[in-house]
């Protein structure tokens, strides 16, 4: 990827786009966008595939659902299959690139915990050559990448875009091993028992469910689920279940921004919260969408 400096005005633009994003809660466009951004992921190969929940979000933002350095308008490698595709594009002279963040890390020493200054511990002395066990990859920040739309670029014919058909996801509890349970609660329409992987539900209502599917699967992915503090587990399953309903053709937004507010401490405190939580909300989806390896032949089932 180019990743020469951009102007400052792009760079503004990009930060905006964020902080607009994390003021859309409860807003029908950003759960729209979303469920874009988990699109994105279906159809032709394309390196957006592979990028952060937040950064397919942040292109969908700036007007495009495929977005590329110049290079790679011409050729790339897949990182799903591993295969170099080609589509022979040309970029359109005059063209405004779009932005997005790569986090940049640099290599520190474990033992000294400082960073290494032209690849050597300015106390130690040791470097990556002598031991790559006692050096760290620490994150230091994040680039600005500036890439250039599908929009922007003519050619070769790209494939049509074709989403999958959703799935049934009770499934998606049976693949986690979680059990699902419909009988009569007090004071709940449904809760997630995660010392017995089991899904209560006192409600035929599918964005519980989904709600609920969220939080085990959440459990799964993040170790460290159970530390989490209610307001943030909630966002993640509440979120999670939008962006579901939405996919679904069901539309529970009205009641989200007021279901969050009691856990962060008010409406105001709901959108900053919800950026914070986006690509965890991402990993979640893709848990669901992702499809199960066909398995060999032989293997017991």
């Amino acid at each position: 990827m180019n990743t020469t400096i951009i102007k400052q005005t792009d760079s503004n633009k990009a930060k905006l786009i964020l902080e607009d994003i994390s003021r859309e809660i409860g807003n029908p466009k950003l759960i729209e966008d979303l469920v874009i951004a988990q699109d994105v992921k279906d159809g032709y190969p394309k390196p957006c595939q592979s990028w952060s929940y937040s950064n397919r979000i942040l292109m969908i933002k700036q007007g495009t659902q495929d977005a590329r350095g110049k290079n790679q308008w011409i050729e790339f490698k897949d990182k799903l299959s591993g295969k170099m595709i080609k589509h022979d594009r040309t970029v359109i002279a005059n063209h405004r690139p779009i932005v997005i963040y790569m986090p940049r890390f640099v290599d520190s020493c474990k033992k000294c915990d400082v960073l290494l200054y032209n690849g050597k511990c300015l106390q130690c002395k040791i470097t990556k050559a002598d031991n790559k066990k006692d050096i760290k990859s620490v994150l230091d920040g994040f680039m600005q990448i500036p890439l250039i739309r599908v929009e922007d670029t003519a050619g070769k014919k790209l494939p049509e875009f074709k989403p999958k058909k959703r799935p049934n996801l009770e499934y998606v509890a049976k693949r986690l091993g979680v059990t699902v349970h419909y009988n009569e609660l007090a004071g709940a329409a449904g809760y997630y028992a995660p010392n017995r992987k089991e899904i209560h539900l006192a409600t035929t209502d599918e964005t519980v469910f989904f709600h609920e599917l969220a939080h085990a699967i959440d459990d799964k992915l993040h170790k460290d689920f159970n530390k989490f503090p209610k307001a943030k587990v909630e966002t993640i399953a509440e979120i999670t279940a939008c962006v579901l309903a939405r996919m679904y053709g069901i539309e529970c937004i009205g009641q989200s921004q007021k279901y969050l507010s009691q856990y962060v401490g008010g409406k105001q405190y709901v959108a900053n919260m919800t950026m914070g939580v986006l690509n965890k909300v991402g990993n979640i989806l893709d848990f669901i969408f992702e499809e199960e390896k066909p398995k060999k032949k032989g293997s017991k089932k």
